[in-house]
């Protein structure tokens, strides 16, 4: 036999050599294959402040040049956490508070992206919790005496960066969560977040550093907190129903259009919209409680700034012009309500019916089912309105099909908001419709609707809303 074979016979006949011999073949393997690992994969640099502005400058790059995608959006947000862990290994300086406070600030921002844009109330919180962490009692270092070099690239974004941005940033996550879910308490918390903005705003000694926006700058700024405030204030008095609220939210965006007149056109456009809206909920609720002249004054106002907003606004904006268009329908819709039955009420609701189709066309199917599904709970409230104006026609029919498609959407678990004003709005068809055939199921229906949206979001959070439903209650018990 050969050298090899007389090896194996030797080794079976010595288990213990075997054994030996096994584990140290072992071992030499796995230190052979550790060592082509350690030749082939990159040794990690160390951490420095060259490769923190690095990740930095990449983090903006993608925040601000890339397609806005959920996947865009996570990795910049991972960068930025990348670039504030490596901070903490690199020997600190003064102007370090600002650079893990502007980290904080940029990973909120996308954070509040990501949540807008898949209505995503988890991610929106991380969005609030992210500005928290950014807010600070005072202004950080951020000059060269802190260590801070001006041939940075975010020096000036740094620099830009107020003390009242992430209370006006927690504002708006706040008001959006609004959206969703608790109406009243989240709008609370943003209009007491929008007011600790102003407050720190108007100290303005302290708000930036030194390097920090120019006049101009510092009064646009002022400008976008009454506008934000207006904005909360309008949600919230509608609400609540509380004219008192609207009247300062009237009040507040005339502020806003004094503060700053240099805006952009797309900043005109979103001031204009927010002014039509605080006097289009006024309209509502003064015609609610007989006010018509009142209403009608109102509404006059509201169409003028919505047809304002138009003109600097087109269907490239998305979301954005869908919004503006569905407030248009909104106020048709208020319009036919005040020319009463006949033809004028039935020109507003085909009117508002032409709004949300136009709206509808700036949205995309892959990614706006939230905002399709709000389309269809317009259009089925149109509908619903146009078969009361003529209960032969198919008007009633085509609002259950249009509210039924929109239920598969916005469910009382993921959305209780919506939910709720759909099982009103369907509570409010079956109705009408009993009212119009006599038929004892739509008399039950209607009543099953109308309790089912007073279960879906406290009184508390919407009085509205349950004030809307002991109206139409009480309609439903007074058909005989």
């Amino acid at each position: 036999p050969g050298p090899l074979k007389r090896w194996r016979r030797h080794l079976r006949t010595r288990p213990r050599l075997r054994r030996a011999v096994t584990v140290a073949a072992g071992v030499a393997a796995v230190a052979l294959v550790a060592a082509v690992v350690l030749l082939v994969r990159p040794a990690t640099p160390p951490a420095s402040l060259a490769h923190v502005m690095a990740l930095l400058e990449e983090g903006d790059r993608k925040r601000h040049d890339d397609a806005p995608t959920p996947a865009t959006l996570q990795e910049a947000s991972r960068l930025f956490a990348a670039a504030r862990e490596e901070l903490a290994h690199v020997p600190p300086r003064p102007c370090f508070v600002a650079l893990q406070r502007y980290t904080y600030w940029r990973q909120g921002e996308l954070a509040y992206f990501l949540g807008a844009r898949t209505h995503d109330p988890a991610v929106i919180e991380q969005a609030r919790g992210y500005w928290r962490d950014a807010r600070a009692g005072s202004q950080p270092p951020w000059d060269a005496a802190s260590g801070a070099d001006p041939l940075w690239p975010v020096y000036g974004r740094i620099a830009r960066l107020g003390l009242h941005h992430p209370f006006q940033a927690q504002g708006m996550a706040s008001g959006l969560l609004a959206t969703y879910a608790s109406p009243v308490t989240n709008l609370e918390l943003s209009l007491r977040q929008y007011g600790e903005a102003r407050l720190v705003h108007d100290a303005i000694g302290g708000d930036y550093g030194p390097d920090g926006p120019s006049p101009p700058e510092r009064r646009r700024d002022l400008a976008d907190i009454l506008l934000d405030l207006a904005d909360a204030r309008v949600t919230y008095g509608e609400a609540l129903g509380d004219m008192a609220q609207l009247d300062e939210a009237v009040a507040d965006g005339r502020t806003a259009a004094l503060a700053d007149s240099a805006r952009s056109i797309d900043g005109r456009s979103y001031l204009a919209h927010a002014r039509a809206r605080a006097h289009a909920v006024r309209a509502a609720l003064r015609w609610e409680a007989g006010d018509r002249r009142g209403a009608a004054d109102d509404a006059d106002s509201a169409w003028a700034y919505l047809d304002q907003s138009l003109e600097l606004r087109t269907g490239t904006a998305g979301r954005s012009y869908w919004k503006l268009r569905r407030d248009r329908a909104v106020l048709d819709l208020l319009g036919a309500a005040m020319a009463g039955p006949g033809g004028a009420a039935k020109e507003s609701v085909a009117a508002a019916l032409a709004e949300l189709d136009a709206g509808a066309a700036a949205l995309r199917p892959d990614r706006d089912d939230f905002e399709l599904a709000v389309t269809d709970l317009e259009r089925g409230s149109a509908w619903t309105e146009m078969g009361a104006l003529a209960p032969q026609g198919a008007g009633f029919a085509r609002a259950d099909s249009l509210l039924a498609a929109a239920e598969t959407v916005l469910t009382g678990e993921r959305f209780p908001v919506q939910a709720a004003e759909l099982a009103w709005r369907r509570g409010r068809l079956a109705r009408l419709r009993w009212a119009a055939t006599g038929d004892a199921a739509q008399r039950a229906a209607a009543g099953q609707s109308l309790a089912r949206a007073a279960t879906l979001v406290p009184a508390a959070e919407w009085p509205v809303l349950h004030r809307r439903l002991q109206s139409e209650t009480a309609a439903l018990a007074a058909v005989r």
